[in-house]
C-alpha cells in the first residue's frame, strides 16, 4: 500500500491511544470488528465509507486537515489562466515576496477552513457543492465590486 495509507493508519492509532481506547473499545464505537481497525492502523485498509471517516473524526477529536497533514498551496507557483477558469501551476513573476506570503496564508486559511466545515458537519456530496458555489459567490461579488 501506498504510504498515505501508513501514514493514515498511524495518526488513527496516535489519536485512538491519547484517548485511551483499545483496539476492541474504539471498534465497538465505531460498529466495526478490531481487525477492521488493526488493518486501517497497519495501512492494509484503502476501502471504507466516508460516514466511518466522519465519526472516526468526531471519535477521536481529529481534524480532518491534520489527518491528512495537507501541504501548504505555494502561490508563487499558481496562477490563473486566461479562461478564468482553471489553475496552472508555475512561478507567479513581479509579485513583491510579501504579497505572495499574505496570499499564501489565506488561500491556506481558506483551504483550511473549507474542509474544517466539510469535516464538522458531516456534509454530503450534495452539501460540499452548495458550499462551494456559496464560497464562489462571494468571491464573484467581491471582484464585481472593482468594477463598480
Amino acid at each position: 500500500m501506498p504510504d498515505i495509507y501508513k501514514s493514515f493508519g498511524e495518526k488513527i492509532r496516535k489519536y485512538r491511544k491519547a484517548k485511551h481506547y483499545s483496539t476492541a473499545e474504539f471498534a465497538d464505537r465505531l460498529d466495526v470488528s478490531a481487525g477492521f481497525i488493526n488493518n486501517i492502523e497497519n495501512g492494509r485498509n484503502d476501502v471504507f465509507k466516508l460516514e466511518l471517516l466522519s465519526i472516526m473524526l468526531k471519535e477521536l477529536d481529529l481534524p480532518l486537515e491534520e489527518l491528512f497533514q495537507l501541504e501548504p498551496v505555494n502561490m508563487r507557483y499558481i496562477s490563473l489562466n486566461q479562461d478564468g477558469h482553471t489553475l496552472a501551476i508555475h512561478k507567479i513573476n513581479g509579485e513583491p515576496e510579501e504579497k505572495i506570503d499574505v496570499i499564501n496564508h489565506h488561500l491556506n486559511y481558506i483551504v483550511r477552513s473549507f474542509l474544517s466545515t466539510i469535516s464538522e458537519y458531516n456534509c454530503s456530496a450534495a452539501a460540499i457543492e452548495e458550499i462551494s458555489k456559496c464560497t464562489v459567490t462571494h468571491f464573484e461579488t467581491i471582484r464585481n465590486l472593482k468594477k463598480v
